[in-house]
């Protein structure tokens, strides 16, 4: 062996182990941690049979070139997975819900498309059975919009193994912060997915006073504002998002997103106190206020506006003492979606989906 290729190291064929997919789910997953820890990543530029890298020019597009590929192969993945895998049925528990048309239409935002092209981990055979069957859209979009808000029960079945609006930030966060064992992973996962339900005074002030917030800021800003249920798109089905409402022009173009905080403290406060007590608040230099880009509300809001493709959002907190409201007008961070979205796949592909398998969850 070359002295420089002193990082290769040969065993005997004899002593490997031959895994099977259908045989043992998802091993790589167990022999993860054992193998890092044994083994010294290198990268390949080390490696003295390695030559130096050639600068390639294509004379096409990338997205020419993809679009060839899948009219070459029209039932490849790729294609497939272009056009989404899935048929539009509904499903038995569903279908007999009454559906209205709704008065706008949602167009995906281009991030999106470019989360999905994003490079994970492939998923073992029962991590991708349980993705075609819990996680890929069985029904248009706009269908689940329209059933996850007329049937409360249906929202939470259909949001259940997705990254949503309200528990983004706390994925993000864990996964930066540190680095975290299988085990941990394994912890969050389970909590993630099946939380324990809760109330308290807080959460009922929010629930009982979002309505009446809701009405006031139409009125007083002569907006046309709509709810909309769960927001899904085929080419993330893992990600979702429930607005909570959405201003439209007079052509019934969505143009805004409406996010409404109702503090327990404006039950006792007016809204100049109220906006100085809130640590998710923060005052600028000229006096105005604006979100804590390091706050779970930040987050929440630009998923909201890449998932419904809007470029502004109205972050609304109302204080029920004086009936009044503050507006902290929020714009798209196309930067900090594509970090945040980008590590939110890593973390659903290669970090969650796998402990759905393995609570033994059936699939059909």
């Amino acid at each position: 062996m070359l002295p420089c290729c002193n990082y290769l190291a040969r065993n005997s064929l004899d002593e490997i182990d031959t895994l099977s997919s259908t045989d043992i789910r998802c091993q790589w997953t167990k022999l993860r941690e054992p193998s890092l820890e044994q083994f010294k990543p290198v990268p390949i530029s080390k490696f003295c049979c390695v030559g130096n890298s050639i600068d390639c020019t294509l004379s096409q597009s990338k997205t020419s070139i993809r679009s060839a590929l899948i009219s070459a192969a029209p039932y490849s993945a790729i294609a497939l997975h272009s056009k989404g895998r899935k048929s539009f049925e509904l499903s038995s528990d569903v279908s007999s819900a009454e559906i209205h048309d709704e008065p706008f239409q949602i167009i995906s935002n281009q991030l999106l498309d470019l989360i999905s092209e994003y490079s994970v981990l492939n998923l073992g055979d029962c991590c991708q059975k349980l993705y075609d069957c819990k996680v890929a859209l069985k029904m248009p979009p706009s269908k689940i919009r329209n059933l996850s808000l007329n049937d409360n029960s249906f929202w939470h079945q259909i949001r259940q193994f997705k990254i949503t609006g309200s528990r983004c930030h706390s994925l993000y966060t864990y996964y930066m912060s540190s680095n975290k064992s299988d085990e941990k992973w394994s912890k969050k996962a389970s909590s993630y997915f099946w939380p324990k339900s809760f109330s308290n005074k807080f959460v009922k002030h929010g629930i009982k006073y979002e309505q009446v917030a809701r009405v006031l800021y139409a009125e007083t800003t002569k907006q046309k504002v709509i709810q909309s249920g769960f927001v899904v798109h085929y080419q993330t089905p893992w990600l979702g998002y429930s607005p909570d409402g959405i201003v439209l022009d007079g052509s019934n173009v969505p143009i805004k997103l409406l996010e409404i905080k109702c503090p327990y403290l404006g039950s006792s406060k007016s809204v100049p106190e109220l906006i100085n007590d809130l640590k998710y608040i923060i005052k600028n230099s000229d006096g105005s206020f604006s979100l804590n880009k390091r706050d779970a509300y930040y987050a929440q809001v630009q998923l909201g506006l890449v998932m419904l493709n809007l470029e502004t959002c109205d972050f609304v907190i109302y204080s029920s003492l004086e009936h009044k409201y503050i507006i902290l007008k929020t714009d798209f961070d196309y930067e900090y979606c594509k970090k945040m979205l980008c590590t939110l796949k890593i973390i659903y592909f290669e970090k969650l989906i796998h402990e759905i398998c393995n609570m033994d969850i059936v699939v059909q």
